[in-house]
């Protein structure tokens, strides 16, 4: 089984270009053998989960859009503390109801 490159290389991180090729193809041939392996697509589909919980957050509860008024990083800490707050507690709603998990859109709408 052949392995074929179809990215460009990103040689930020290697001092030449032969040594961004040969950085590059390691990296990818390593990341190719990880998704092969049993190990690798159980990671992958947490990864997964993660993202989409981070589309919710984005989405839903509009976390990536704070409001102007906040200034001090302490205080962007402490809304966001609060939005993931209502966030888990709409998980915890569906929980206990017995709804799925996710569904937490058509509450905040």
């Amino acid at each position: 089984m052949g392995l074929k490159l179809v990215a460009r290389i990103n040689p930020r991180r290697a001092k030449t270009v032969d040594n961004a090729i040969s950085l590059a193809k390691g990296e990818r041939k390593r990341a190719f053998r990880l998704t092969c392996s049993k190990f690798g697509r159980i990671l992958l589909n947490k990864r997964a989960v993660v993202e989409q919980v981070f589309s919710q957050l984005k989405e839903i509860i509009r976390i990536d859009e704070l409001p102007f008024y906040l200034k001090k990083l302490s205080h962007v800490k402490e809304h966001i503390k609060w939005l993931l707050l209502a966030y888990n507690m709409l998980l915890y709603r569906n929980k206990v109801h017995g709804e799925n998990l996710r569904s937490i859109k058509r509450l905040v709408a």
